[in-house]
């Protein structure tokens, strides 16, 4: 291959290209990446989901993703696998660079759109959930309280009060300037059935514990703070810990408006950036 690199060609079969190729070796060093949707399941026979929702437009989330799935591989070479990427839209979605388009064609990867979901005249509870994400927000109070007359439809595996604490989160991350009071409203729920939620009752317990400001607004600032950092850990996972005492400085129109900005974030940079010119 040094003295006759197109021997390659040859042994494929492949056309020989006008190209100068030439013979050459490079060391891959494996840097750190992070997985946070895998599904296992207890039945070793059957497949593991690697899953991710990506809900901004990346060039880079093809490589990335699939580099992080094959060296989970090389550690676990028996595993079987399937791939799920969830877009809100497909105008979100970044096309893959040429030697992995191969394998979003062929391969075991499921690409879902989440506008789609806008065509499905009654969607289940789960879908339906999901699908708060992408109405606009004139349609989503409606949506919203729909799943609320509907909660016996939601799945066996969730209580009461985790499918109320879904659609209160799905609410107050869509609409940041709501709190819980205006969620309680929105839903024509009694009050005890919100009450009882983990979401509420992380918004009161850490709120209190931590005093974020005193005034009017302070049960709003302790949503919003919760709200917050529910998101990064979501986006940054145990290192969001780190940003937890510089969220606690911010007036609550500056937590407001994190909420909203969190959506366009595409690196720590981003974040660190918002804070330092807070």
């Amino acid at each position: 291959f040094l003295a006759y690199p197109k021997l390659a060609f040859e042994l494929a079969g492949l056309p020989l290209g006008a190209g100068n190729y030439r013979q050459t070796s490079i060391e891959v060093k494996e840097t750190s990446f992070r997985l946070d949707g895998l599904l296992e399941a207890d039945d070793p026979a059957l497949p593991c989901i690697f899953w991710e929702a990506q809900l901004y437009a990346d060039d880079d989330f093809y490589s990335r993703w699939l580099t992080s799935i094959f060296l989970t591989l090389f550690h676990y070479p028996k595993r079987r696998w399937e791939g799920l990427v969830i877009y809100p839209d497909r105008a979100t979605e970044r096309p893959p660079p040429p030697g992995l388009g191969f394998i979003l064609q062929h391969g075991p990867i499921h690409r879902v759109y989440l506008e789609d979901l806008l065509e499905e005249p009654t969607p289940s509870w789960t879908l339906g959930l999901l699908r708060l994400l992408i109405l606009d927000e004139a349609a989503t109070p409606q949506a919203a309280r729909d799943l609320a007359g509907r909660l016996d439809q939601r799945p066996s595996e969730l209580t009461e009060s985790q499918a109320l604490g879904f659609l209160e989160t799905f609410l107050i991350y869509k609409l940041p300037q709501l709190d819980v009071e205006g969620v309680k409203a929105m839903l024509h729920l009694p009050d005890t059935k919100l009450e009882e939620t983990v979401f509420y009752q992380e918004v009161m317990a850490k709120g209190e514990a931590k005093g974020v400001v005193k005034g009017e607004d302070n049960g709003r600032v302790k949503e919003s703070h919760i709200l917050v950092l529910r998101q990064l850990r979501r986006r940054l996972g145990a290192d969001a810990d780190a940003y937890e005492e510089r969220l606690h400085g911010l007036r609550l129109e500056q937590m407001e408006q994190l909420a909203e900005d969190l959506l366009d974030f595409q690196t720590v940079k981003d974040l660190e950036q918002w804070l330092d010119g807070a």
